[in-house]
């Protein structure tokens, strides 16, 4: 009997206008998502004269999906990365072919994050099987590069129960996306806000990954749903850190212009990371993430080598700046005016 075959498994997603409310898929993702339900079931245990462990019939109390979604990113789909764990409903900027989309963290109000369906098939080249979850949104994630690849990502996602009864939606091509090669990748580490982006940590720098934990959450209540899984979303503080490795040079090691001497000093530390792509409308295609930062730890050292040199792992934790309100923000330049 065929079994499933990875390579031709699609997953396809669509924006919710109303939240937990499932829809059309309107485009496929170059990505895949595999879903794990969580559906434990409950075993009363009633006392009826038989010497044996679930006599009786059990119950599923609660339920729900986890979602984990990986692969290379691209320019494009990034964005609904960002709609449901940054800033929801962004429309772009750019009367040129380039078009900018910001999305700021916001941590002092619901940030209207959005929530989508995502649908995926897997097939053994003859018959398909079909599923898909609803109220779909970033539980956590990580944004990643190491030198000779590309940039990764790696989400959680958290939605309904999967509905294994759904068609999926048909004739979505394969979009056109652009791959971040983390060769165009630049961090920079300031002093200041203002100076962010001058400081570039310039034949040192060699692989980073930023997590991020948003602020979305689910809510379950006794208010009788029929799928007893949660009902809406409730909000929870943003957490982000930063960890990359870097070669042992003057920017990272000096006593008193280093980055040894600000974790010591407890000093903010305004990190930036940016992919520039391929020339496109009046500027390129691009990834900026810029943060707020301070070390995990008021001293780090050297940790092995690399090619000769002496490598050192550098760890940063979010920290808020009163006179800078947005602790973390992303913007991503790419060539769509609309979210497909």
């Amino acid at each position: 009997m065929p079994t499933g075959i990875k390579d031709l498994r699609i997953t396809q997603i669509g924006l919710e206008t109303t939240k937990g409310a499932a829809v059309a898929q309107t485009n496929r993702l170059v990505s895949l998502a595999e879903f794990n339900p969580n559906e434990m079931a409950y075993e009363p245990q009633p006392q009826i004269g038989v010497m044996m462990e679930n006599p009786t019939s059990d119950i599923l109390p609660k339920r729900w999906t986890d979602i984990d979604w990986k692969g290379e990113a691209t320019y494009e789909q990034l964005l609904y990365l960002m709609e449901m764990s940054a800033k929801g409903g962004v429309t772009p900027t750019g009367a040129m072919a380039d078009k900018t989309w910001a999305y700021p963290f916001t941590v002092s109000a619901d940030p209207a994050l959005k929530t989508f369906t995502i649908c995926r098939r897997m097939t053994d080249g003859t018959i398909n099987w079909e599923e898909q979850c609803a109220f779909v949104f970033a539980n956590s994630y990580t944004i990643s590069a190491a030198i000779g690849g590309t940039v990764m990502f790696d989400a959680k996602l958290i939605g309904r129960p999967v509905d294994i009864t759904p068609t999926m939606t048909g004739a979505i091509a394969v979009p056109s996306v652009n791959f971040i090669a983390s060769a165009d990748v630049k961090i920079y580490i300031d002093d200041t806000f203002a100076a962010l982006g001058t400081n570039a940590l310039a034949e040192s720098a060699v692989d980073w990954q930023l997590s991020v934990d948003p602020q979305y959450q689910p809510k379950f209540f006794q208010d009788g749903r029929a799928d007893r899984s949660f009902t809406n979303y409730g909000l929870k503080r943003l957490t982000y850190n930063l960890k990359l490795n870097a070669e042992a040079n003057a920017k990272v090691m000096d006593k008193t212009t280093g980055e040894r001497n600000r974790a010591s000093t407890r000093a903010f530390r305004y990190v930036r990371i940016k992919a520039t792509g391929a020339v496109l409308g009046g500027s390129f295609y691009s990834l900026q993430i810029d943060g707020i930062f301070r070390y995990k730890e008021g001293q780090f050292d050297q940790k092995g080598e690399r090619e000769g040199n002496d490598l050192v792992p550098l760890e940063l934790i979010g920290a808020y700046d009163l006179s800078n309100t947005t602790p973390l923000k992303v913007s991503i330049t790419n060539a769509l005016s609309a979210l497909p």
